[in-house]
């Protein structure tokens, strides 16, 4: 499994901590002298032996392949980076000069883009619990999705039982989440709630809501009612 040692946005140096590396000379070169160069080549192999040594049903992927993406930093963008996001250990993957590394989600993180995929850092209700959401909308109001893998791990065969059980990876259903400008990062739980807290004139949102007979637990109707109310307030 991935480990999750803090890199913080010295992580996000990784290109030029790596051509750094290709130009050193003498004893450290390539050793991992520098610890955040020591935590990348860790976590490489880690990556490496899970998946050459721990075959498995399903996938903790968004999607298998990496794609060409930016992560954007409070001080800095990084274009054109092959990324995928490990959804079960909720880090994003990332390849330089043959090696797999991984970004923990990180407050200095504003947005990683990769391919269609958008992905905010946050806590919910204020904790510092950071994890990767995806975000759907955004204006006054944002709407974000925290998307769920769970594992089981596989087991010998049982009595009468001619084949062992395989690890498995298994989506889980969405979590929906959503932020006002300010505001705490609040997970959808019903729509009277949602109405109550979102901006604008809530008879207004009450009556769209129920004229486009609105579900908290669909995504394409929170997502009418999130623009809609970002509409409204603009």
């Amino acid at each position: 499994m991935l480990s999750r040692s803090p890199l913080l946005v010295a992580a996000l140096l990784v290109t030029h901590v790596l051509t750094a590396q290709g130009q050193t000379r003498g004893p450290a070169a390539g050793t991992g002298a520098n610890i955040h160069d020591h935590l990348l080549i860790q976590t490489a192999k880690d990556v490496l032996r899970e998946d050459a040594d721990h075959p498995v049903e399903g996938s903790p992927y968004m999607t298998e392949e990496f794609t060409k993406g930016t992560v954007i930093t409070a001080k800095r963008v990084f274009p054109d980076i092959e990324m995928r996001y490990n959804i079960h250990a909720d880090v994003i993957e990332f390849r330089q000069n043959n090696q797999t590394y991984w970004l923990d989600p990180v407050p200095q993180i504003v947005r990683v883009d990769i391919g269609k995929l958008r992905l905010v850092v946050g806590g919910e209700d204020g904790s510092q619990r950071w994890g990767y959401y995806e975000l759907l909308d955004s204006g006054e109001v944002m709407l974000m999705v925290r998307h769920r893998v769970a594992f089981q791990q596989g087991r010998p065969p049982q009595a009468l039982e001619s084949k062992a059980t395989p690890a498995r990876y298994t989506r889980m259903p969405e979590m929906y989440f959503y932020q006002r400008t300010g505001g705490l990062l609040t997970r959808v739980t019903n729509l009277k709630r949602l109405l109550a807290d979102l901006p604008g004139d809530r008879q207004a949102l009450a009556n769209f809501a129920d004229s486009e007979d609105i579900s908290v637990r669909k995504r394409e109707d929170l997502l009418k009612l999130i623009r809609y109310c970002n509409a409204a307030v603009h």
